[in-house]
């Protein structure tokens, strides 16, 4: 997505949790496209780095910025901690030998497809997540405090709040209540 913004002309920031990664994709996406790309670096298990990175995009962009995307990462090969093992996954076990690029071969024909009106997750869809959704009856920290309940048909992570109420986050690192950050 960055490429294709700075092929269009768009002048970039991106963030990562290193100056080193930060510095690296930013040259990465000038070479490629001739594009502006300013490396930030952020870590947004830290509200306080948080802060700061919209700081800086707020005085790079002069209070002017038009997009912002957010992206989390997914693990394609790694190995899973054991006491994930239960519920989480690596792509590697279902796909075998795999890359990020075969990955991204595999999603991005469906991430194009979607749109605003499109139709939420099916009765099959949200059972096949439950499946594997390590996080629900999880007490939660933040960013609303409560127990994960799972996830909405339109893809928001559910907690109930401790007065019953039922929150619906779209966005946000979770923070687990023994201080844990989710993977």
């Amino acid at each position: 997505m960055a490429e294709a913004l700075a092929a269009h002309g768009a002048r970039l920031a991106i963030a990562a949790r290193t100056d080193t990664k930060a510095e690296r994709a930013s040259r990465e996406i000038a070479e490629l496209t001739g594009g502006e790309c300013a490396p930030l670096t952020a870590d947004v298990a830290s509200e306080a780095s948080v802060v700061q990175l919209g700081a800086d995009v707020d005085r790079l962009f002069e209070g002017r910025l038009n997009i912002a995307v957010n992206c989390a990462g997914i693990n394609v090969r790694n190995p899973i901690p054991p006491a994930l093992a239960p519920t989480a996954a690596s792509l590697a076990e279902h796909l075998g030998a795999t890359s990020p690029d075969r990955v991204l071969d595999l999603i991005l024909p469906g991430l194009r497809g979607l749109d605003a009106v499109a139709p939420g997750l099916g009765p099959d869809e949200l059972a096949r997540l439950a499946r594997r959704d390590w996080l629900r009856g999880r007490p939660v920290a933040g960013p609303v405090a409560g127990v994960a309940e799972g996830i909405a048909p339109d893809g928001a992570l559910l907690v109930r709040r401790r007065d019953g109420t039922l929150a619906r986050l779209r966005a946000g690192t979770v923070e687990l209540a023994d201080g844990a950050v989710s993977p």
